[in-house]
């Protein structure tokens, strides 16, 4: 029994969640993930997000789920877009996703080192232009 959190027993508490949670997916096909916690000795928090299993046995992240409903669309990226190659501030990305709200950094790129980083939506327009016209 957990009578204070700390590091190693709220690690060990986020396993035991993710396992408890793997039951959704095989029941209802939904996939949740957990996000940054942050406790105190006697309480954590911690985010939950839940997405939709397209495909069987294929779990999209919530980026990705966003691009395909439609909320490129907000930030004023066509959809063909997805997984093409932007040039941003001296750097290559792969475009891979969005957010699903306004926000400064909206849509989600892949370095070349496979990192994920968010850029904004008006510096990914300006090369989409200058690349593909």
């Amino acid at each position: 029994m957990i009578k204070q959190f700390t590091k190693l027993n709220v690690s060990e508490t986020r396993e035991a969640i993710n396992k408890a949670l793997n039951s959704l997916r095989e029941t209802h096909g939904i996939n949740v993930s957990l996000g940054n916690i942050s406790y105190s000795d006697k309480s954590f928090t911690v985010k939950a997000t839940a997405s939709i299993i397209p495909t069987p046995g294929i779990v999209e992240p919530d980026y990705v789920m966003a691009w395909k409903n439609g909320d490129n669309m907000i930030h004023g990226i066509d959809s063909k877009y997805l997984n093409t190659i932007v040039h941003v501030h001296g750097e290559d990305y792969k475009i891979v996703g969005c957010t699903s709200r306004r926000s400064k950094y909206t849509i989600i790129v892949e370095d070349k080192n496979k990192k994920l980083i968010k850029l904004r939506s008006c510096d990914v327009l300006i090369s989409i232009r200058s690349i593909y016209g």
